[in-house]
């Protein structure tokens, strides 16, 4: 496999599973790589040296006149031999050369990526997703007495959630794999501002205890699809973001405590100096 492949797996699944599309320099590297890979298993090797020089062998036992026997098959099988070890050879480099080019390619695009392609992509589905819930109505969907007597609309919006789950996940997973290897938040460092603008804080305010204490349970349900129904119902909302918009975000939310800060440490810095 590929290492890009492995590397960027969910963003290739995503592409082709939820048809997410990707900058043109992109998905033309990723043809190549396809193409040059699809090539090595059409390869046919020839048959075993041992194999041609037995039927010649045999031919010249049944033969007349072994002298004038016809070797050709098995001067054939030693250049067709060369032939196919060099393909294969040639074929593995050039696919080491498409995969690192795709790779690269990837990497200078992450931003564009993200801003043009994930993010649109992930504001369609998250109307989708509210489109389903408001679907609903009120039916509890933890309930499968009210889900089977909820109208034919309401159970084919459940249904219907259940793929849009797995998409969102997909996609958010495609979202950090391709910030993965991105300089890390200045700020945002916690990953608060990392699905919704106004930090998970504002959401689950006690998702950040103490060390000391046991760790907290979300509010929402811990099935995909119910904690979507559970956003979409709190009027909560995400985004897809590049790592300077989180921090952005973040200074947006703690700005008052962040120049406290910095104010403090310059005056430590000035003490520090003096003394």
């Amino acid at each position: 496999m590929p290492d890009v492949t492995r590397r960027y797996r969910h963003l290739l699944v995503a592409a082709d599973r939820d048809k997410l599309s990707l900058p043109p320099d992109v998905a033309a590297a990723r043809m190549v790589l396809d193409r040059v890979t699809a090539a090595l298993p059409q390869l046919t090797a020839p048959p075993p040296p041992q194999t041609v020089l037995d039927a010649a062998v045999d031919a010249a036992l049944n033969s007349t006149d072994p002298a004038a026997l016809n070797v050709d098959a098995v001067i054939d099988q030693e250049r067709r031999q060369r032939e196919h070890d060099t393909r294969v050879r040639v074929l593995r480099a050039a696919r080491e050369r498409a995969d690192e080019q795709l790779r690269d390619t990837i990497a200078d695009s992450t931003d564009v990526i993200v801003a043009d392609h994930v993010r649109p992509t992930g504001e369609h589905l998250w109307q989708q997703i509210r489109a389903a819930v408001e679907a609903l109505g009120d039916v509890e969907i933890s309930n499968p007495d009210a889900l089977l007597a909820a109208p034919d609309k309401a159970r084919r919006a459940y249904l219907a959630l259940d793929s849009l789950a797995a998409r969102y996940t997909r996609l958010r997973t495609v979202l950090s794999e391709l910030l993965r290897d991105a300089p890390g938040p200045e700020h945002d460092v916690t990953g608060d501002h990392a699905e919704f603008r106004v930090g998970l804080c504002a959401i689950w305010p006690d998702h950040r205890r103490s060390p000391s204490l046991a760790a907290a349970t979300p509010p929402w349900p811990e099935d995909g699809r119910g904690r979507l129904v559970w956003l979409v119902r709190g009027g909560h909302e995400p985004w897809w973001p590049l790592v300077a918009e989180r921090d952005a975000a973040w200074l947006t939310c703690h700005r008052e405590a962040h120049e406290h800060t910095q104010r403090r440490n310059a005056l430590h810095r000035l003490a520090h100096a003096w003394s």
